[in-house]
């Protein structure tokens, strides 16, 4: 199997450490609680929109662990995408308004007000390992923490999904020259380099991609495994690839207002499960995509990994690209040099 996004309990210490644990302590958090507490009703939105989905289940793990530390006194409510009248694009200006008190906010998603968190969406930077994505985020943290202050915001938690990988319906043997393959691609930067490799991204909705490989539309998708399984693109694709593209992210983040107005007690409640979020949450997705590889591999399914030759190539025809990014906004060439040199990279 791949890599898959292994967050270790080394990630935890320095990044949920840094983030939550040590603003649990500036803040003061006190001892057990008292019996005449306030009872506070808090909602947190989910980017996903069927309570199925992992990350759903976690962040529902989450509340219910809120919950429980604070004897049922301090609930949270988790919403999907949609279910209040507004989707993703609206959480900043709902989180700020306090129409919601908690959010995942997804940097994909998130790069019109926070433009640096596009470094999470360069391809190749880095290779979806534990390692290099927990060195682009903690080089980037300081920078993150304080975009989102300026929104009313601050992160408690931090976690990953699995790696964007590509299925395809018919073999391919050279990812440097893909001969005009057609590729179902869902980001700008994979488009641009989906080009640069000779190939042609088409965007589509995730929900399209099935009919599409079936009758030939395209050719390849460029998704998460178990994306490809939710979607049963391994009835139309034979052919998996370890891309290792990056994985999409998200910070969970609650309103400043909101947390300060907070008895100690239930501020606590809030670190600890965050904490134990993350701890989950590395867990969760290295088991979906051994889950989901298995699924494949029985419907005869193949996996392969890239060459390491092409895979060399790549990142050199994706190089550009990171400059072309980073010369947008000051902030973007600030995180693309933060992280090329917590990755060491020239």
């Amino acid at each position: 199997m791949g890599k898959g996004i292994n967050m270790d309990r080394r990630f935890l210490i320095k990044a949920i450490g840094g983030i939550a644990l040590g603003a649990a302590s500036a803040s003061g958090v006190g001892p057990a609680l008292a019996q005449d507490m306030p009872k506070v009703e808090w909602i947190l939105t989910s980017t996903e929109t069927t309570k199925g989905h992992h990350t759903v289940q976690d962040l529902q793990k989450f509340a219910d662990g809120v919950a429980k530390r604070t004897d049922g006194r301090f609930t949270i409510r988790v919403a999907l995408e949609g279910e209040l009248g507004f989707k993703r694009d609206a959480y900043v200006r709902a989180l700020q308004r306090n129409q919601i008190q908690m959010s995942t906010f997804d940097p994909g998603f998130l790069t019109a007000q926070v433009p640096h968190l596009g470094v999470f969406n360069l391809t190749f930077l880095q290779d979806g390992s534990l390692d290099q994505l927990m060195a682009i985020e903690e080089a980037t943290r300081p920078m993150t923490v304080e975009a989102f202050r300026r929104l009313n915001a601050e992160p408690i938690a931090w976690f990953a999904l699995t790696t964007q990988e590509l299925i395809s319906r018919e073999p391919i043997e050279n990812f440097v020259d893909l001969k005009g393959t057609k590729i179902r691609v869902w980001r700008e930067l994979d488009a641009k380099l989906i080009e640069k490799m000779n190939g042609v991204p088409v965007y589509m909705p995730g929900s399209e991609v099935y009919t599409a490989m079936q009758r030939g539309v395209v050719t390849a998708a460029n998704t998460g495994t178990p994306a490809m399984v939710d979607r049963s693109l391994h009835e139309v694709g034979k052919y998996l690839y370890r891309f290792g593209g990056p994985p999409a992210s998200q910070y969970l983040v609650y309103n400043i207002q909101a947390f300060d107005s907070l008895p100690n007690a239930y501020k606590r409640a809030l670190f600890q499960e965050g904490w134990a979020l993350t701890d989950r949450a590395k867990r969760t997705v290295l088991d979906e995509d051994g889950k989901a590889v298995e699924v494949m591999t029985k419907a005869g399914v193949k996996e392969y990994q890239i060459p390491a030759d092409q895979r060399a190539k790549l990142r050199e025809l994706a190089g550009p690209l990171w400059d072309e990014w980073a010369a947008k906004d000051p902030q973007n060439a600030a995180a693309l040099a933060a992280a090329k040199q917590a990755l060491g990279l020239k």
